[in-house]
């Protein structure tokens, strides 16, 4: 049986950098939280996507997502994760676009 999304797409969560009562800053708190399903295709032949401020960009994988999964800004760092932890692929979103059928995200 073929499964169309097999794979967990993370998502990195910068926290608020807050102030201790000495008003020293204390690190932002990064979290990993599930965003959905996917498939990853890796770009094999070179191919480009046009980004939004018109350059072509050679991507290195191609995250195709259910049409309901929201939205990843340019920027958010991902992982494609097997069932098991295990990450296929990972890095920054370069270019997100909802289509009618599904959602495309490239790194």
């Amino acid at each position: 049986m073929v499964i169309q999304y097999p794979y967990e797409l993370w998502k990195l969560v910068i926290g608020q950098r807050l102030q201790n009562a000495e008003g020293d800053w204390l690190p932002a708190v990064e979290t990993w939280v599930k965003h959905g399903m996917c498939r990853d295709e890796q770009n094999g032949r070179g191919q480009v996507v046009i980004l939004e401020d018109g350059k072509a960009y050679v991507f290195n994988t191609l995250i195709q997502l259910p049409k309901r999964t929201g939205k990843l800004l340019s920027g958010t760092s991902v992982q494609v994760r097997m069932p098991d932890g295990e990450v296929r692929a990972e890095g920054e979103i370069m270019q997100f676009r909802p289509s009618q059928l599904h959602a495309q995200a490239w790194l």
